[in-house]
């Protein structure tokens, strides 16, 4: 029945507690999602290199400098909006990292500078 413990025997053992620890994502994959990202932008596809950065934070979401690294590149592509939302959301992550929060103020400026 829901809601009820799981019987326990007596000539049983008690379970052992849990040794498990939370799964966190590999940083080597997003960082090799980054570089390949910075390789693509510098031959010029910047779609490519959006679409790489995004895979990078599916996987670490709380990286500011792939945050950083999507609003740079769609500062580049125009999108000013865009550019300025994201920097906006990698000072959410930049607590430890004042030069991250310094890039991220810059990013927002130029995007608003350049509406």
């Amino acid at each position: 029945m829901p809601g009820q413990p799981a019987p326990t025997y007596p000539d049983q053992p008690p379970a052992p507690p849990s040794t498990a620890t939370p799964t966190r994502p590999d940083p080597s994959v997003s960082l090799a999602l980054r570089e390949e990202s910075l390789q693509a932008a510098s031959r010029g596809d910047t779609a490519q290199a959006i679409a790489l950065i995004e895979r990078a934070i599916r996987i670490e979401p709380d990286r500011p400098e792939l945050w950083l690294d999507l609003a740079k590149l769609h500062l580049e592509e125009g999108d000013y909006a865009s550019a300025e939302q994201f920097a906006r959301k990698a000072l959410l992550y930049t607590r430890n990292h004042p030069e991250l929060e310094q890039q991220a103020y810059v990013v927002i400026s130029d995007a608003q500078r350049r509406r």
